[in-house]
C-alpha cells in the first residue's frame, strides 16, 4: 500500500466514531474521492510540473521563515546540551561492553550525530542554514540506518532514548536538506510526491517549535522523535509509511494541533490548485485585455475602411488581415484558459467540501445546513472517481453531472480561498 492509501486506510480507520451508517458511508466515499484526485492530479489539473512553478515561491518564503526563526531564536535549544552530555556517557558504555564490528559501527553512528547536533547548533546560531552538503547527506543517511538498525536490536529502555535522541538531530537534518534540495531542484515525480514534501515541510515546522519550546530533554518525548522520524522518511524517494504509523500520527496531528492526518495532507492540494486557479485568472484578464485591444484596433481599421472612398490601402488591409488572425487565436487560447480556471474551481471546490466532510462531525455539519453533503457529496465523489479512473476530461459528462459537480464546488469556493490564506498564516 502506498504513500495515499496509509492515509486513506487512517481515514476510514477514524470513521467508526460517526454517528450514522450514512455519515460513515459519507466519510468514506470523502477519503475515497481525495485520494483518487490526489492520486490522479494530472487527469484534473494537468502536470504536476504546471502545478510547481506557481507553488514554488510559497515554499522557498516557508523555508526562509523556517530559517529565520531558528536563527532569530534568544537561546538555541536549551535541552541540546543536555541531550549532548547524555549521548557522551551512552557512546562512553556502549565503548566498554563490546569491540565487535556492528558495535563500533554504532558507536561511529553515534559519534556522526552528537558532531551533527553540535555543527547544527554553531552553524545555525551563525545565521547559516544547518543543513548538509550533498557529501555529509549520504554519510548522514547511512549512519540514519545504522542507529534505527540499533534501536530496534537494542532491549535497554533508557539505552534506545539515548540512541532515538542521537538520531533526533540527524533525522531533523537530513529531512531539512532534502525539502531544501527539491524545493531548489524542482524534481517532482507526481503529485503524492508534492503532498510528501508539503507534509515533511509542516512537520518540520511543528518540530522546531517544540524544539524552541523546549528548555530540557524531559520536555522531549518519543512522540516529538517520532515526529521528526515521520518527517525525515516521507521526504524519501519511496517512503514506508505503515499503517499504525499513519494512525498514531493522525492521533498525535489531533491531539497536539487539532487537525486530523488526512486534512494535514489532502489540504495541501486544495491549496496549490487554488493558487493555480488564481494564477490562470490572472493569466485570463491579462488575454481578455488583450483580446479586447485588437478588437478595437479591427474595429477601427473597419470603420475606416467604410468612411473612407476607396477603402484601405495594401498596408492596413495587410494589418486587418492579421488582427482578424490573431483575435481567433486569441480567442481560441482564451476559452482554453476560461474553461481551465472553471475546471480548477469545480476541483478545488469540490475537494474542500470532501475535506470538511472528513474534518467535521455529523452534528456540526447538520447545524450548518450541510446535511445534504451525505448524498450529493457520495454523488459528486463517484463521479469524480470515475473521471480519474477512467482518464475522463470534465467537459465529456454529461450536463446533469457537470451541474451537480458546478453546483457542489461553488458552495466551498469562497472556503477553499480562505483555506489556502490560513495555509499562508500559519506556516509563514
Amino acid at each position: 500500500m502506498g504513500f495515499l492509501g496509509r492515509l486513506f486506510s487512517s481515514a476510514v480507520n477514524s470513521v467508526g466514531r460517526a454517528i450514522s451508517s450514512a455519515w460513515e458511508s459519507a466519510k468514506t466515499m470523502g477519503a475515497r474521492a481525495l485520494n483518487w484526485m490526489a492520486d490522479k492530479a494530472e487527469v484534473f489539473v494537468g502536470k504536476v510540473k504546471d502545478v510547481w512553478s506557481t507553488v514554488k515561491p510559497f515554499l522557498e518564503h516557508i523555508q526562509h521563515a523556517v530559517r529565520f526563526a531558528a536563527n532569530t531564536t534568544k537561546t538555541f535549544w536549551p535541552w541540546l546540551s543536555g541531550a549532548l552530555t547524555l549521548l557522551d556517557k551512552g557512546i562512553d558504555f556502549l565503548k566498554t561492553i563490546d569491540s565487535s564490528p556492528i558495535m563500533q559501527k554504532i558507536s561511529k553512528a553515534i559519534e556522526w550525530a552528537i558532531h551533527a547536533a553540535k555543527t547544527y547548533k554553531r552553524t545555525t546560531g551563525s545565521g547559516a542554514a544547518g543543513e548538509y552538503t550533498e557529501e555529509e547527506l549520504k554519510e548522514a543517511q547511512t549512519h540514519q540506518e545504522t542507529l534505527q538498525f540499533a534501536e530496534r536490536e537494542t532491549a535497554n529502555q533508557e539505552t534506545q532514548h539515548a540512541i532515538a535522541l542521537a538520531s533526533l538531530i540527524n533525522d531533523y537534518r537530513i529531512a531539512s536538506t532534502l525539502v531544501s534540495k527539491t524545493i531548489s531542484e524542482g524534481n517532482l515525480s507526481d503529485f503524492t510526491h508534492y503532498l510528501r514534501l508539503r507534509a515533511t515541510q509542516k512537520l518540520l515546522v511543528l518540530s522546531e517549535k517544540r524544539f524552541n519550546d523546549a528548555q530540557t530533554i524531559d520536555d522531549l518525548s518519543a512522540d516529538d522523535i517520532f515526529i521528526v522520524r515521520i518527517a525525515s522518511d516521507l521526504i524519501k524517494t519511496d517512503p514506508v509509511l505503515s499503517k499504525e504509523a499513519a494512525q498514531r500520527l493522525d492521533r498525535l496531528l489531533t491531539a497536539r494541533y487539532k487537525t486530523k492526518l488526512a486534512p494535514f495532507i489532502f489540504e495541501e492540494m486544495i491549496a496549490s490548485w487554488n493558487k493555480q486557479g488564481e494564477v490562470e485568472n490572472q493569466n485570463w484578464e491579462k488575454l481578455s485585455a488583450e483580446l479586447s485591444s485588437l478588437k478595437t484596433k479591427k474595429n477601427r481599421l473597419m470603420i475606416s475602411e467604410k468612411i473612407h472612398e476607396g477603402g484601405l490601402d495594401e498596408n492596413e488591409k495587410e494589418q486587418l488581415k492579421d488582427l482578424s488572425s490573431k483575435i481567433t487565436e486569441l480567442t481560441d487560447k482564451l476559452q482554453s484558459v476560461e474553461r481551465r480556471c472553471r475546471d480548477l474551481d469545480t476541483y478545488v471546490g469540490a475537494a474542500e467540501g470532501f475535506l470538511q466532510v472528513l474534518e467535521k462531525d455529523q452534528i456540526q455539519l447538520e447545524q450548518e445546513g450541510r446535511a445534504y453533503l451525505l448524498e450529493k457529496g457520495a454523488m459528486v465523489g463517484e463521479i469524480l472517481i470515475s473521471c480519474a479512473q477512467n482518464e475522463r476530461s470534465f467537459e465529456s459528462l454529461a450536463d446533469s453531472d457537470q451541474m451537480l459537480l458546478t453546483d457542489y464546488a461553488n458552495i466551498f469556493k469562497e472556503e477553499a480561498s480562505n483555506r489556502m490564506q490560513r495555509i499562508i498564516e500559519v506556516t509563514a
